[in-house]
């Protein structure tokens, strides 16, 4: 089981802005941005378990409120606070990327 405290570093990018992650980069795939408020997922079309472990390091390491997982050939996101996000709506980001407003809890895809 990959460890998913802290983003690693194998195959990936991070860039950061005054200590916050800002950009991580898995292979060629931009797959987590966050410009303000907003974050946004994006599997490149690459629905494998390491994009969906370095989503959740991510996640973990910087705290936010959003599950990634992987089921039958596509990745998936919930978004929200625990324990309420894991009754919420699932996004299907296989194809499209998911944005998620931090501020306002608004999700969108495209």
């Amino acid at each position: 089981m990959a460890q998913v405290q802290r983003i690693s570093s194998n195959n990936t990018a991070v860039a950061r802005e005054n200590g916050k992650v800002v950009s991580v980069v898995l292979h060629n795939t931009q797959v987590f941005t966050r410009q303000g408020d907003v974050i946004t997922l994006n599997s490149g079309g690459y629905a494998t378990g390491t994009t969906a472990t370095r989503l959740n390091q991510v996640r973990n390491e910087c705290e936010l409120p959003f599950s990634v997982y992987r089921r039958e050939g596509y990745i998936y996101a919930q978004f929200g606070p625990l324990p309420e996000r894991h009754d919420s709506t699932e996004y299907d980001f296989t194809h499209k990327p998911v944005s998620y407003n931090l501020a306002t809890g608004e999700v969108t895809q495209g």
